[in-house]
């Protein structure tokens, strides 16, 4: 039974998993550059630096803003790679390629620890109201020896094969996602045109064959205008980023995605408009002006 993990990356997403994970009773010590405090107000512990955080515990949860952010914490001085000791387990929850992922496992291995790809499908809220997802790759042994941490962080745990496959259904996942958004506010854009307020679409909507989480969280946003900085479940700017990664990798493979390209040049219109740091929902508002 794990006790003890400790946290790399404790921003929005990073503290709503840690808060699932004390809620479970296991033990969280966190490092980021940025203040712990909110972290510390949970029940976890601060920590100075990675070997700190590390100190005496098997199992790390990563979660970070990019690539670059993965690379610095896997091979910094005092870094994952220079503070691994056999048997490390590290649960690697960021969004980015697959290569990336299969690249930071293969270091990890060689310096005798074991790399999860375990992304999360969700938002903060989404998070702590159980309605997240995590998708878990990886040795099936890790796996299993953690899953406790999984399930404390997030509801709904999927073990979908080895390293690199957990990514891809992230990656799918941020998809539709961003098509499911852009699609419930091209509904409304059309429905207020023709005399049918916002609300209304969210009654007709909910329930329905047509509906999803997505389609529920969003379209409730939209009607109700919060999409600003005290709204937002993330901005619109950085959910394009992952669009854009998962644009890159199909593309890569020469697989069709028309509806992706599509949503993309959407979100890229709405964000040249300005509404790059609100909430995605705030689509709406860019389609609703008719200028496209």
């Amino acid at each position: 039974m794990v006790s003890e993990v400790a946290m790399i990356g404790v921003g929005a997403l990073g503290l709503a998993m840690a808060e699932g994970l004390i809620a479970a009773g296991i033990g969280v010590a966190g490092y980021r550059r940025g203040s712990l405090a909110d972290l510390v107000a949970a029940g976890g512990t601060a920590a100075g630096s990675i070997g700190e955080a590390l100190a005496g515990r098997k199992v790390v949860v990563t979660c970070l803003p990019d690539e670059a952010a993965l690379e610095e914490v896997f091979s910094r001085d005092g870094g994952l790679l220079a503070s691994a000791v056999p048997g490390l387990v590290v649960i690697e929850t960021s969004t980015t390629s697959v290569e990336e992922k299969r690249r930071q496992a293969a270091r990890l291995a060689k310096a005798g620890g074991k790399l999860l790809d375990c992304p999360v499908s969700g938002t903060p809220p989404m998070l702590r109201a159980g309605r997240a997802a995590i998708f878990a790759s990886g040795e099936r042994a890790a796996f299993d020896r953690v899953r406790p941490v999984l399930e404390a962080m997030a509801v709904h745990v999927r073990y979908v094969g080895d390293v690199g496959a957990g990514t891809v259904l992230k990656h799918i996942a941020t998809a539709l996602a961003g098509i499911e958004c852009v699609a419930i506010a091209e509904a409304m854009a059309y429905a207020e045109r023709a005399g049918v307020d916002r609300a209304a679409v969210v009654e007709g909507v909910k329930g329905s064959p047509v509906t999803s989480a997505i389609i529920d969280v969003r379209s409730a946003m939209m009607a109700s205008g919060a999409h600003g900085k005290d709204q937002r479940m993330g901005t619109m700017s950085v959910f394009q980023q992952n669009m854009e990664l998962v644009s890159e990798a199909t593309r890569a493979l020469g697989a069709a995605c028309p509806l992706l390209e599509t949503t993309i040049a959407t979100f890229a219109a709405a964000i040249a408009a300005g509404f790059g740091e609100d909430d995605q929902s705030a689509v709406v508002e860019y389609l609703a002006r008719g200028e496209t």
